[in-house]
């Protein structure tokens, strides 16, 4: 496995190259994730900060304080700021089968802030963590590579500010 971190030149962006090569004798069939623990402008996990979609997402289990996050339109909203060691997180279906719905952002409307999630790869399962220091979605994606093969993957984080 070699992952390789690249800043864009003159964008807010870093983009992650992954490339996993089988050299066993099996095939290897599996999921692989991201934990993406965001912290926006060192403010904690509460009212104004939303995870957006390009679709409706729905929430279909929690662990943890089901009174965090709520589906409205399409985004997660955080409803009530976290304190101490609560935590939430929610399995979160609504995603399709192709590349567009791993496109995942993270605005901090308090501030301003934001970060876009995007890969080459269709969502297999998603979660969102949300604890006080941070606001984590979670995306799977699926590898399945025969002996010999190589699969290669990008995962793009583009930064912005809201207007």
């Amino acid at each position: 496995y070699t992952k390789r971190i690249q800043l864009a030149p003159d964008t807010p962006e870093m983009i992650i190259f992954h490339t996993l090569e089988n050299t066993g004798s099996k095939a290897i069939d599996g999921t692989q994730f991201n934990h993406n623990f965001l912290e926006i402008d060192r403010q904690p996990t509460g009212p104004g900060f939303v995870v957006r979609f390009p679709f409706e997402p729905r929430i279909t289990s929690v662990e943890g304080d089901p009174q965090v996050l709520a589906a409205r339109g399409n985004e997660l909203v955080v409803l009530k700021a976290l304190q101490g060691e609560e935590m939430a997180l929610a399995t979160v279906q609504g995603y399709g089968t192709t590349a567009k719905h791993y496109d995942i952002s993270v605005e901090n409307r308090n501030s301003g802030a934001g970060v876009r999630i995007t890969a080459d790869r269709p969502l297999t399962s998603l979660r969102v963590y949300a604890i006080k220091v941070s606001l984590a979605p979670e995306p799977f994606i699926r590898l399945q590579i025969p002996p010999g093969n190589t699969e290669k993957w990008e995962t793009r984080y583009s930064f912005y500010t809201l207007k």
